[in-house]
Order: structure tokens, then sequence, then C-alpha cells
């Protein structure tokens, strides 16, 4: 009796466990999903000022220089973002910015951003198309304008620009 009581208790411990049990709760986490349509670099193909109603304002080209500004996501939840311009050819180009720190998907496709500083930022992200909009989200509810950049994805990787 002994005997049989022992192989259904092992046979039970043996055939409740499985591989899924060992994978981590984060591979469950919805918010990796989000994050890994965003992993990779991208280049700035548009840049717009829109009202709240999605209205334009305002569209800036993006040529010479401004062809230079990226964004990258990585996959440990860190980012790299800069903004160049400079002339229209793209022969004297300069930095606006090179920032570098982490990235947390929130409800709502809004991401924040902390720079390696602490400087915190919310932005409206989304992923249409193989296009990604990033909405500059302001602090004043009366102010209706919005920078918002598009960028597509680069096949292969660059080099960011170092003027």
């Amino acid at each position: 009796m002994k005997k049989i009581l022992f192989k259904c208790l092992l046979a039970t411990i043996l055939f409740s466990c499985s591989n899924d049990d060992n994978s981590s709760e984060s591979n469950n986490d919805p918010s990796n999903e989000a994050k890994n349509e965003f992993l990779g670099q991208w280049k700035l193909s548009k840049r717009f000022l829109k009202t709240s109603t999605g209205a334009v304002i305002q569209e800036t080209p993006v040529k010479g220089c401004n062809e230079k500004t990226l964004i990258q996501f990585n996959e440990d939840g860190t980012y790299r973002e800069n903004d160049i311009y400079g002339d229209s050819e793209g022969k004297n180009c300069f930095v606006n910015f090179d920032e570098s720190g982490k990235y947390e998907i929130l409800p709502d496709s809004e991401m924040k951003f902390t720079d390696n500083e602490g400087y915190a930022y919310i932005a409206k992200v989304t992923l249409i198309n193989g296009v990604l909009e990033q909405t500059l989200l302001n602090n004043d509810p009366k102010d209706d304008e919005f920078e918002v950049d598009e960028y597509i994805k680069v096949d292969e990787e660059k080099e960011f620009f170092v003027p």
C-alpha cells in the first residue's frame, strides 16, 4: 500500500511541473509585448506642430541634417535619442541634443523617458503601419499645440551623429 501511495505522489509531483513554471512572470507582462514593437533604431521622417484634434499647424521638412536625427530603444529599457539640425545639404550639422536614459511604457499609449540626469517627460507614442509617432505632451492644459515627430524603422543601424 505504501508503494502505491508513493508512486501516486511521485506521479503527481512529476506531472504537475512544466516548463511554463520556469518562465519569468515578466514574459506575460503586456508592456513587454509593446516594448518589443519599439525595439531598434528609428530615423526622423516628419516633424509637425499639431492641435489636440490632430490638425496640422505647421510641418517642418526633414531633410539634410535633420535626416540624421535618431532614436533607439534597447531591450534593457534604455534609449538614446539625438536631434540634429543644420543646412539642408547636410554639410554643416549640429547637435541640438543627444541624450540617453531609461524608458517605461505606460497605459494609454504613453511612454515615460527619464534621461541620465534625472529629467523626465512623458510622450504619447503610437506605432501605425510601421511609423512611430511621438507626441510630446505639455504641462499647460491651455496650450493646444503639440510637437509631433514621426520616425521610420532603420533597416541597418546607423552610427549616432557626432560633430
